[in-house]
């Protein structure tokens, strides 16, 4: 089993989040670095926190389909987007 980390995200009008352009930090091992997110109530958190976890159950939908097709798992940069009028969610992970 490969473990894949969070890489970059970028939110754009969703809820209240306007705008939101986050990329994450990595020690020289490769590990990620301790990410915390902050805010007042009404701000964003959990919706950002929502959409990495619907675009990890979009990873593994995609995992799955792949085993059942090629009986092996290769993992590459995937990008989760989704685009409604003015609002755009990527998320990336890597291995």
């Amino acid at each position: 089993m490969k473990i894949i980390y969070l890489s970059d995200c970028l939110i754009e009008n969703a809820g209240p989040i306007e705008s939101l352009d986050l990329t994450a930090s990595f020690n020289v091992d490769g590990t990620p670095k301790p990410l915390v997110i902050v805010g007042k109530n009404g701000t964003g958190k959990s919706i950002l926190l929502s959409y990495i976890v619907d675009s990890l159950f979009e990873l593994a939908k995609k995992i799955s389909c792949q085993k059942i097709y090629s009986n092996q798992i290769t993992f590459w940069l995937t990008k989760i987007v989704s685009i409604e009028p003015k609002k755009l969610i990527r998320i990336l992970f890597v291995q």
